[in-house]
């Protein structure tokens, strides 16, 4: 009777994770890993962002140039998202949002038109400090 279903929902946390005398993720060591792994994988992509935008101005010899649309989707990609992940070393929110929504306006106007997803996880890797922000900000949001 001891091992009884009944007798383990009452020993189980439901979240796995919480329970109401001490979160791991609420953890001032947590909390400070994840800002450090943010902040690494942000300089990465800050330094890709940027070399990618240098060769932008370097075409090779026969490049027809960028199209309209192309154009349009280079101000979020990679100039959007490089600015947003420039701004979550200040303020973690606002540019976590900013490089967020500038990855998917890119994705609506070339990705999923040019059916172009081998491009997806390069894409989505380079925008993960911004994942991880908003989490980071989600644990935090009833500290605040």
């Amino acid at each position: 009777m001891k091992n009884s279903p009944k007798n383990i929902k009452e020993n189980v946390n439901i979240s796995g994770f919480c329970d109401s005398s001490k979160c791991i993720f609420k953890s001032p060591k947590f909390i400070s890993g994840i800002r450090i792994v943010a902040k690494v994988l942000s300089a990465f992509s800050i330094v890709f962002l940027l070399g990618s935008i240098i060769t932008m101005f370097f075409p090779e010899e026969g490049d027809e140039g960028f199209k309209t649309i192309e154009l349009i989707a280079l101000i979020f990609f990679p100039i959007g998202v490089l600015i947003g992940l420039i701004i979550t070393w200040k303020k973690e929110k606002l540019g976590a949002i900013i490089s967020l929504v500038s990855m998917f306006i890119f994705y609506l106007l070339i990705i999923v038109p040019r059916g172009a997803w081998r491009a997806m996880p390069i894409t989505l890797l380079i925008v993960s400090p911004g994942v991880i922000y908003i989490f980071n900000y989600l644990i935090l949001k009833d500290k605040r």
